[in-house]
């Protein structure tokens, strides 16, 4: 590949219910909804929801595979975890996780797998 490219990776997810997939990502985790795509008002929505420079893709297209596994960088994993106690929020915390940080795993309302993972010093 050049080297001039500007690779970057944001998965779609698929959700049952837009709205109640946007209030977990921003009302629960921070996420900020970014923009919804429906061309009409039958066709099925696509919201963008980031946090930081991470980027999802939430669809209710049927086209969009589900069940995913995917892992999230995050600076600041205190306030994450203050922010999943103080919503009362079903998850799991880890000192010793799967790249050796600290991390968050957690179940969104279409039960996909989040990890959100403190940044490593060597990683991404």
């Amino acid at each position: 590949m050049p080297d001039n490219l500007n690779e970057k990776v944001v998965p779609f997810i698929a959700v049952a219910d837009g709205d109640v997939s946007v209030a977990f990502y921003c009302d629960d985790l921070g996420f900020t909804k970014e923009w919804v795509y429906q061309p009409n008002s039958e066709s099925p929505r696509c919201v963008c929801v980031t946090l930081g420079t991470a980027k999802l893709y939430l669809s209710e297209s049927d086209e969009t595979a589900k069940g995913i596994k995917f892992v999230i960088w995050v600076d600041d994993i205190e306030s994450l975890l203050q922010r999943c106690r103080d919503r009362n929020l079903d998850f799991e915390f880890g000192e010793q996780g799967h790249f050796c940080t600290r991390e968050v795993r957690i179940k969104d309302p279409d039960d996909n797998d989040i990890l959100l993972s403190e940044r490593p010093e060597d990683g991404p």
